[in-house]
């Protein structure tokens, strides 16, 4: 798109590499020393993943048919409705404030003075979604007041989010079914978003609380951090106020990650690649763990 001449020379080079097969270009060619065979320069990763096959596609599409790929993907009104973020830019004059010392030595002295105060949210909407932090220092967890948020160990995501004030639906979810009516909502408010006949969200010192009414069935909903392990706990009690039998199904959901929050935000399909998950059935358990891309990084 910008330098014809110039990728056209670049694919030759590729090509002369070895990095072409029978179904097109092969995924990469590693330059790493210690991956490449002696007596070769290059070491071929002969393989092909579909998603990039169809960027190619579209990428040929593109520079044959004067960007019509680009043309058809700004007709969609959901792109046009916030193309103007497009033209947005970072301010460059932006000024940065920085607290004094005794600011700082202020502000930790006050927290002991203070008693420990719940908040309490009656509904799950607000303007800029209203957040909790429970951690023991390794492992963290942060929610929001509509049940959403992200579960971290140290410098690991171990669960898939996104910072979005918008849609707010990343998270580790517990959904309701009714196994006669079919109906299904949530725990919390996210990410099924059906609106309960009551909701009350309680961000206390330890944990966080979601109770929510939905007709005759009470659900509460309640997240915490061990103290002394890296685990968190999620509890989901179940009331039901009126007269007869209820048949309801509980469901948990969540995208596991097991690597930093920026890799992941960087290519989450790359990233699925290499999580695997087994049930141990003496246990009842699901265990995850994310395959090493090399024999010197650690499993997760």
């Amino acid at each position: 798109m910008v330098d014809a001449k110039a990728a056209v020379r670049n694919f030759a080079r590729l090509t002369v590499a070895g990095g072409v097969g029978q179904y097109g270009c092969y995924e990469a060619l590693d330059y790493t020393p210690a991956r490449i065979r002696e007596g070769e320069e290059v070491a071929i990763v002969r393989a092909y993943m579909v998603h990039h096959q169809g960027m190619t596609l579209v990428a040929i599409a593109n520079a044959l048919q004067d960007g019509a790929m680009r043309a058809r993907f700004h007709a969609e009104p959901i792109v046009q409705a916030t193309e103007l973020l497009l033209q947005e830019r970072t301010p460059r004059d932006a000024e940065v404030s920085h607290p004094r010392a005794d600011e700082v030595a202020a502000a930790a002295n006050v927290r002991e003075l203070v008693p420990s105060m719940p908040r309490l949210f009656t509904s799950p909407h607000q303007s800029i979604p209203q957040t909790h932090l429970i951690s023991n220092g390794s492992y963290a967890v942060m929610m929001t007041a509509a049940g959403s948020g992200y579960s971290r160990w140290r410098d690991l995501a171990v669960t898939r989010w996104r910072e979005d004030t918008t849609c707010d639906c990343w998270g580790t979810y517990v959904f309701i079914r009714d196994a006669d009516s079919g109906e299904v909502w949530s725990a919390g408010y996210q990410p099924s978003g059906v609106e309960p006949d009551s909701y009350r969200a309680a961000f206390f010192e330890g944990r966080a609380e979601i109770v929510r009414r939905d007709g005759t069935i009470r659900t509460a909903l309640e997240v915490a951090v061990s103290p002394e392990d890296d685990a968190e706990v999620r509890r989901v009690s179940i009331s039901n106020l009126g007269s007869r039998v209820r048949d309801i199904e509980l469901t948990s959901y969540t995208e596991v990650v097991l690597a930093p929050p920026a890799a992941d935000a960087a290519h989450p399909a790359f990233s699925n690649l290499f999580v695997q998950t087994e049930f141990v059935t003496g246990i009842g358990a699901v265990l995850a763990t994310r395959r090493p891309r090399s024999p010197d990084e650690p499993e997760v």
